[in-house]
């Protein structure tokens, strides 16, 4: 009796890789995305949060949180870095790789100096910067990058984001209700969208924190194509 043998022909194998190749160059895109997206949203909540607490333990400690309090030029830092664990502490340096707006453009002089008073660095290697003005008319202003100035993109609202300690000591995102910044708190989008241009006529991404607590897809929507 004849034996039949069964198996596939070179022709065969190759066009099954063929579709497995197909499908994996569709699929793996969209698994890198998501799984930045996913440690991006986790790292923004994480900065969040412990800023939040920070000022929460000033408030215990019975530290002034008001910005009122902190009219002097820079007075603001000494004390809060004090409730974070500290791996350098850069004082006013904002040296380092250069930052980004969400449109691509390098942050300007004026834009940086919203950031020079005061910089340190913590122990899960986020970078958080200070801009506290002698007359504070915005409210003190807090900005942390979410991986740490050494890694990329350095980009407002993909790893760099900012944040306001308004009146009444409430800490909010940049461009929430309260933001003391005109153009930032009136028209928030427009400083959330690659497409615009800020009313200063800058780049944008500064209130980008605003949709990032607010949109739980944010940062889904941001990795695949903002």
């Amino acid at each position: 009796m004849k034996k039949w043998k069964f198996g596939f022909t070179l022709g065969e194998i190759l066009i099954a890789l063929g579709v497995i190749g197909v499908v994996a160059s569709l699929t793996l895109p969209q698994i890198i995305n998501g799984k930045k997206a996913s440690e991006a949203h986790a790292q923004f909540t994480t900065a969040y949060s412990a800023i939040s607490k920070a000022i929460n333990e000033m408030e215990v400690n019975n530290v002034p949180v008001e910005p009122a309090n902190y009219t002097a030029a820079r007075s603001f830092y000494p004390e809060f870095k004090k409730y974070f664990k500290l791996v350098i502490d850069k004082q006013y340096s904002t040296a380092g790789k250069p930052y980004k707006y969400l449109n691509n453009n390098a942050l300007d002089e004026a834009s940086m100096r919203y950031m020079d008073d005061g910089h340190f660095v913590i122990t899960n290697g986020m970078d958080i910067f200070i801009e506290n003005p002698e007359t504070n008319p915005n409210g003190l202003l807090v900005f942390v990058d979410i991986n740490g100035n050494d890694k990329l993109p350095n980009t407002l609202g993909y790893d760099l984001f900012g944040f306001e300690l308004v009146k009444g000591g409430e800490f909010i995102p940049i461009g929430g209700v309260g933001t003391k910044k005109s153009d930032w708190a009136t028209n928030p989008k427009s400083s959330c969208n690659i497409e615009a241009s800020t009313p200063s006529g800058r780049g944008t991404g500064y209130t980008c924190s605003l949709y990032a607590t607010s949109n739980p897809d944010y940062f889904k929507t941001l990795f695949n194509g903002h």
